[in-house]
């Protein structure tokens, strides 16, 4: 894998100019579960049949027949226990600028919780007005609305294409906050498949306003849901680098780096050389400083 990758990355995020952006596929096997296994899930539950292959138009329709308040809470019983867990909780401790997350459950929220010592707010109604750059607080934005909240509530999880369309007028403040950022900070996305175009919709609006930008925007794709020749040439055009990579692996990699950059870890020995970070075996220093004196 590309090594200035990981070194412009690292550097974003020390320096508290990165968002890290979570989809559902970082708990899909810690209690969670992916939009497409939440469909089939459904499907199967209420052993729903039909010709229609919108996971949107699916939910709504299981929704007209079954009644969408018991959906409502048969999603809530799935995902309650979702939560982060091995390599990728690790991350949550980074210096992020923001989270945002698609995800009705509570695991992103949790973590930071667990392992930030900014205070962590949720906006999750739009209707919050949090300042976004507070520099003892760190926000953690849901565009998809929470479990927390009971069906019909300000701030409820959108589950149909009606649901869908209407957040968008009514939660536009959450999506505000997510425009500002794009425009000014690198992302890193992680367990999000793009398939939503929430993201490029906005890189589309900005190109309209302000031209292309210079961040940098990153997102893990484990092996097995790697996009194909198309979708990787349409990230690529619009400015996001695919790392493909499991995610345990890829956050290791990243946490090392980190290490190796963070002046205030003693746990490393390294030496800057131009732009570049060498890391030293602290057990053969001696042989370091010969090969290279």
């Amino acid at each position: 894998m590309n090594s200035k990758i990981f070194a412009d990355l690292a550097y974003s995020i020390l320096n508290r100019k990165c968002v890290i952006f979570i989809g559902s596929g970082v708990t899909a096997d810690s209690g969670g579960a992916t939009w497409s296994e939440l469909v089939t899930y459904l499907k199967d539950e209420y052993k729903y049949q039909s010709p229609l292959n919108d996971n949107f138009e699916i939910v709504s329709d299981i929704c007209r027949k079954n009644g969408i308040e018991r959906v409502y809470e048969k999603i809530k019983e799935r995902l309650k226990n979702a939560k982060l867990s091995g390599p990728l909780l690790k991350l949550m401790e980074l210096p992020w600028f923001s989270a945002f997350t698609t995800n009705y459950d509570t695991a992103l929220e949790d973590a930071l919780k667990s392992k930030q010592e900014l205070k962590i707010r949720i906006l999750v109604t739009g209707n919050e007005f949090e300042l976004d750059s507070y520099p003892s607080e760190l926000l953690c934005i849901k565009l998809m609305g929470s479990l927390d909240f009971p069906y019909g509530q300000e701030g409820s999880m959108i589950i149909t294409k009606e649901e869908l369309s209407k957040a968008k007028e009514e939660r536009s403040r959450l999506y505000g906050y997510l425009e500002r950022h794009a425009a000014n900070l690198s992302f890193l996305f992680i367990g999000y498949s793009f398939n939503d175009e929430i993201f490029l919709d906005i890189l589309n609006k900005l190109r309209a306003y302000i031209g292309p930008k210079g961040n940098n925007y990153y997102v893990v794709f484990r092996e097995k849901d790697k996009p194909d020749q198309e979708r990787e040439y349409f990230l690529k055009q619009n400015g996001v680098t695919s790392i493909i990579d499991e995610i345990a692996n890829f956050s290791n990699k990243l946490m090392e780096e980190i290490s190796l950059r963070n002046v205030k870890d003693y746990t490393k020995v390294r030496v800057i050389y131009g732009k570049n970070i060498l890391s030293i075996d602290a057990t053969r220093v001696s042989q370091f400083l010969y090969d290279y004196s």
